[in-house]
């Protein structure tokens, strides 16, 4: 299976489409352990981050952001759909400059077909906003029959993260719409933002235990919220003053998007 990284196309560096045998695979079956697939998942842990950079969404952050700081933990998995892979990303901020929350949690997911070129491979999208508390959001757009089209910037499906809450939303003439205590401010950014992304593997078979030892969020990277640090995003603790990372990257009710 081949597909075109869009990393790669716009940056016209000139590569051939990288090449993934992704195979018939069931995503319920157990895999060894080996060096190329240490979180025994099917997949080889190059191709997970790969299908990850290429195939994401633009990411909108306002130009008004005071708190831009932020980051992407991503979990890769093999669909239940032969040949489809779900791509399960956590998006998390050091902090809100509006309510003085530290941390900040959202989600969003994706059902990719790799061997279409990104963007066209994505098939389906969901974010959650403020997950587990009175303001959670789910919104879902995508390729489907029935399904609403995803909104775009620059020919990309896109996600908006409200302005000093970051709150997640796709569709933002129709999702960004909370009010009241919820009240959300969506901006179109100009350049899609390019947070630091790290593939955390599975939650039997993590990759990263650690988000500061791994060099992630750490004050080099402009993270300034030290509760944070030295956090084990499988380790069902709370993220700061928000949920645990492990309810996004492994709640399928709310990041994994319908397939046609």
């Amino acid at each position: 299976m081949k597909y075109l990284g869009f990393m790669c196309a716009l940056a016209a560096c000139g590569t051939q489409p990288t090449s993934f045998d992704l195979g018939p695979r069931d995503a319920a079956v157990d895999r060894a352990l080996t060096a190329t697939d240490r979180d025994g998942d099917g997949l080889d842990d190059t191709e997970e981050l790969a299908i990850a950079r290429d195939y994401l969404p633009f990411l909108s952050i306002g130009g008004d952001e005071m708190c831009p700081t932020s980051g992407l933990v991503v979990r890769v998995t093999p669909a239940e759909i032969v040949g489809l892979v779900r791509v399960r990303y956590g998006w998390i901020f050091d902090r809100d400059c509006d309510v003085g929350t530290r941390g900040v949690v959202g989600g969003f997911g994706l059902l990719v077909d790799p061997s279409r070129a990104a963007p066209d491979g994505i098939v389906s999208l969901r974010s959650v906003s403020r997950p587990d508390s009175f303001c959670q959001a789910l919104s879902t757009c995508g390729q489907c029959p029935g399904q609403l089209a995803c909104e775009t910037r620059l020919g990309r499906p896109t996600l908006w993260a409200s302005v000093n809450r970051h709150a997640i939303y796709a569709n933002r003439s129709l999702s960004c719409l909370q009010s009241g205590a919820c009240v959300a401010l969506c901006e179109n950014a100009a350049t899609s933002a390019a947070p630091p992304l790290v593939n955390v593997g599975e939650p039997d078979a993590p990759l990263v235990r650690d988000l500061t030892d791994d060099g992630f969020i750490s004050a080099a990277n402009g993270w300034q919220s030290t509760e944070l640090f030295h956090y084990d995003p499988f380790g069902g603790q709370p993220f700061g003053d928000g949920p645990s990372l492990r309810t996004v990257l492994d709640d399928p009710q709310r990041s994994d998007p319908p397939g046609c």
